[in-house]
C-alpha cells in the first residue's frame, strides 16, 4: 500500500439519502476492506451480510434504539464483533 497513513475502508451510502448507490472505496484495487462506514445498519445488512462478506465488527454511532435488538441477534448468526460509540451532549 503506497499510502500507509489510510486505512482501507468502504463508504455504503444510504441509497434514501443519496442518488448514487455505488460503493465509494479508499483504495479501488482493494476488495477486502478492514472498515465499512454506513448511516443505517440495514445498508450493512443488504450489503455486506446477506451477501456472505466476512465482517470482523461493526462500529455503531448513533444507532437507532430498535435497531439494536435486531443487531444483537445478527451477531451470533453472522460472527461480527459490535463496538458501540456515544455522544453525550450536555447543557
Amino acid at each position: 500500500m503506497a499510502d500507509k497513513n489510510k486505512i482501507p475502508s468502504t463508504y455504503l451510502p444510504n441509497p434514501r439519502e443519496e442518488n448514487n448507490v455505488s460503493e465509494i472505496r479508499s483504495i479501488p484495487a482493494l476488495h477486502d476492506c478492514l472498515v465499512y462506514f454506513t448511516p443505517k445498519y440495514e445498508v450493512c445488512y443488504q450489503n455486506l451480510l446477506l451477501k456472505n462478506e466476512k465482517i470482523k465488527a461493526i462500529v455503531l454511532f448513533d444507532t437507532e434504539v430498535d435497531q439494536i435488538e435486531q443487531i444483537l441477534q445478527d451477531k451470533p448468526r453472522f460472527g461480527f464483533n459490535i463496538i458501540v460509540s456515544q455522544t453525550v451532549f450536555r447543557l
